[in-house]
């Protein structure tokens, strides 16, 4: 009965492990290391987008097609709740792609987050 429960928190609590790693090597300047260790946290946790989020969000200035790639894996997750925070941000490097399909991530981000629109 417990076996479910007791195996997501022990993945869990590896994800957030991994995390802390990936904090340490990004903030040491060792970007690689971190989206690796980034990685690992998304494998251990796939349920929990937070991970994959992040290592979008530390690759967009370096590398944005894996930032536009991950968003796009986190928009096409099975969750409750749609992501606000990727929608918006792939609006943004579509955007910069000159990719039309931004007007409706941003018109799509902020029915999402109104509180955004002013």
């Amino acid at each position: 009965l417990l076996a479910g429960p007791v195996t997501y928190r022990a993945r869990d609590l590896a994800a957030r492990a991994e995390f802390a790693a990936a904090a340490d090597a990004h903030d040491a300047g060792r970007h690689e290391e971190a989206l690796a260790a980034l990685d690992t946290a998304a494998r251990r946790a796939p349920w929990d987008r937070f991970y994959q989020e992040a290592a979008a969000a530390w690759s967009w200035d370096q590398n944005p097609a894996r930032a536009t790639a991950l968003l796009r894996r986190v928009l096409a997750m099975d969750t409750p709740w749609p992501s606000e925070f990727a929608t918006y941000n792939l609006a943004w490097l579509e955007l910069a792609r000159g990719d039309p399909r931004a007007t409706d991530l941003f018109e799509e981000a902020a029915r999402l987050a109104p509180h955004r629109t002013g």
